[in-house]
């Protein structure tokens, strides 16, 4: 299978694709009883009062305001990946989810920025598992869809590795071993 090479591509598949994931174990919460909201009227809660977000145009715009800020997400991932390699997907792609999730309900809400607001536990309790589990989700598909050469490091806008990487410090050994070689005499 071909992997994609654009990591803005990657990153809005990714995380589209993790919060299908995170919407998933969200509703589920809601069906059981668990949990009382989603995440859609949170998101929706940043652009509509709080009487206009249950109506079907509120609904309409929380699904899209909650995939446009995974996809956005997705994308960050993707150069965070860039910045800090690959590895360890499951560990970065939870750290954005928490540190999304503490951002948005913790922080944001708290400013206002949203006009609904959960209080109860069992709710912010199942999003922040959801959106743990978004996290590590995004990591995976992330890794999983992208060509690894796209994540990279562009060292002019980093500055210079300290240490070589394993393909360099082959190349250079296979380099000597060459020159080593060439001085031995040839018996025909």
């Amino acid at each position: 299978m071909r992997k994609i090479q654009d990591r803005i591509v990657a990153g809005v598949i990714a995380g589209l694709g993790a919060n299908l994931v995170k919407q998933a174990i969200e509703r589920s919460a809601v069906m059981t009883g668990i949990s009382k909201r989603t995440a859609v009227p949170q998101a929706a809660g940043f652009f509509l009062p709080k009487r206009k977000v249950n109506k079907p145009l509120g609904d309409v715009l929380g699904v899209l305001a909650d995939n446009s800020i995974a996809a956005g997400l997705g994308v960050f991932e993707s150069y965070l990946f860039t910045f800090t390699g690959s590895d360890h997907p499951v560990i970065k792609g939870m750290a954005i989810g928490h540190l999304t999730w503490t951002a948005s309900y913790g922080v944001l809400a708290k400013l206002g920025a949203s006009s609904v607001k959960p209080k109860d536990p069992p709710t912010q309790l199942v999003s922040w598992l959801a959106h743990t589990a978004f996290g590590i989700s995004k990591g995976l598909i992330l890794r999983a869809i992208t060509d690894p050469r796209v994540f990279r490091p562009h060292y002019r806008s980093l500055g210079e590795p300290i240490d070589p990487t394993f393909e360099e410090v082959e190349q250079q050994f296979d380099q000597e071993s060459v020159e080593v070689n060439s001085d031995l005499p040839t018996y025909h």
